[in-house]
C-alpha cells in the first residue's frame, strides 16, 4: 500500500502533504512520485529552499485552495511572504497557485501606482534619467526590447529589498507579469531600466496578449474599448481579427 503523505523539507521545517493532493497541485511531486512504486510504504520526502511557513500555506492550498481574492486578503500587507509563495509555486510547478499568487501581486502590490511609488516600496533603483523615464512612459505600448549589445557593460546589482530579489527568478517575474493590465506595465516601463525591459518582452509575448484579449472579450462589451488609447486596438484585432 502506497504511503498516504508526502513531506516537504524546507529550510526550517516540515510539512506532510496528502499525497494525492500533493500531486494534483505540484508538478514537481508528480514527477517526483512517478518513479516510486505504489506498494513502496518508505516514508516519501522531499527537500526544497522553502520555508516552513509557507510550506504551510502550500499544503493548505493543495488540500483546500483559495481564490486570489481570498488569498490577497490572507496576506495583506506581508509582502515577503506574498513573493515566498510566488517563488515557492513556481518551484514546486504549482500551476493553479503559481496564477493566484501571480494574480495577487499583481493587482494588490502592483497595480494603481507610481514609477516613484513603486521604487519606494521594493528598494528598486532609479537608474533612468527624468527623459528616459518619461520617454518610456510615453512610448507606444507595444515596444519590443532591443537585444542587449555585446559591448554594454553589466548592469549595477540591485539592492536586497529590490523586487526582483524577493520574487527569487525570472519566472517567478514572468509570473506575475502575466496578470498586470496594460497600464500597471506601462508604468512599470518607468521604474528602472531593467523594469522597462521586462515590461516590454511582456507586452509582447503571446501569453500577455492571450490572457489580456480573453479578459476583455469577457469583461467588455464588444467594441466597448473603442474609446481607450490606440494601444487597445492591438488587444481588439488579436480577439476579433476573423471579423
Amino acid at each position: 500500500m502506497a504511503t498516504a503523505t508526502v513531506s516537504l523539507v524546507g529550510t526550517d521545517g516540515s510539512v506532510a502533504i496528502a499525497r494525492d493532493a500533493a500531486v494534483k497541485c505540484c508538478g514537481f511531486l508528480a514527477d517526483a512520485l512517478e518513479h516510486v512504486d505504489d506498494d513502496d510504504e518508505q516514508p516519501l520526502s522531499f527537500t526544497v529552499p522553502i520555508q516552513h511557513s509557507t510550506l504551510e500555506f502550500v499544503k493548505r492550498h493543495c488540500e483546500k485552495p483559495l481564490n486570489v481574492i481570498e488569498l490577497a486578503a490572507k496576506m495583506r500587507g506581508d509582502h515577503a511572504a506574498l513573493f515566498a509563495l510566488v517563488h515557492a509555486a513556481n518551484f514546486l510547478q504549482a500551476t493553479e497557485l503559481l496564477k493566484d499568487a501571480g494574480r495577487a501581486v499583481a493587482t494588490s502590490l502592483l497595480a494603481k501606482r507610481s514609477p516613484q511609488q513603486l521604487r519606494s516600496d521594493f528598494g528598486i533603483t532609479a537608474d533612468l534619467s527624468p527623459e528616459e523615464e518619461a520617454a518610456a512612459l510615453a512610448e507606444p505600448l507595444f515596444v519590443a526590447e532591443p537585444a542587449p549589445s555585446s559591448s554594454s557593460s553589466a548592469a549595477p546589482t540591485a539592492p536586497s529589498r529590490g523586487l526582483s530579489q524577493l520574487l527569487e527568478n525570472e519566472d517567478a517575474i514572468d509570473a506575475c507579469l502575466l496578470w498586470c493590465d496594460d497600464q500597471t506595465l506601462r508604468t512599470l516601463k518607468g521604474v528602472s531600466a531593467a523594469w522597462r525591459g521586462r515590461a516590454r518582452r511582456a507586452l509582447c509575448s503571446e501569453a500577455w496578449q492571450r490572457t489580456f484579449g480573453e479578459y476583455y472579450a469577457v469583461h467588455y462589451p464588444r467594441g466597448a474599448y473603442h474609446a481607450e488609447p490606440p494601444e487597445y486596438h492591438l488587444l481588439q484585432w488579436f480577439m476579433y481579427d476573423s471579423e
